[in-house]
């Protein structure tokens, strides 16, 4: 087998492995959360940070940067809301 080959596909199947261990986690998470085990602490916290926390590790896993741009502004005068800050930064799995 061609070593570019070789390496494209432990590549592809070590992302995949990481990917699987993100959603498994993300599940047990839910779980967790739904049996009281978990505990959320919710704080203030600024919209426009949250969705490009979000949105910047999306990109990062689906590598999609390069095909699509996403705005993260956020129309000033938006409400403020709650958040657990480690879970935010979770989403996209």
């Amino acid at each position: 087998m061609d070593p570019q080959i070789h390496q494209d596909l432990v590549d592809t199947a070590r992302d995949e492995a990481d990917r699987m261990n993100r959603l498994v986690g993300n599940l047990l998470n839910m779980t967790r959360l739904e049996a009281g085990a978990l505990r959320v602490t919710r704080q203030p916290g600024d919209i426009q940070d949250a969705i490009g926390t979000a949105l910047d590790n999306l990109e990062a896993r689906l590598g999609i940067a390069r095909f699509i741009r996403i705005s993260k502004k956020i129309s000033p005068g938006s409400h403020g809301f709650c958040l657990d800050r480690p879970g935010v930064g979770q989403s996209g799995g």
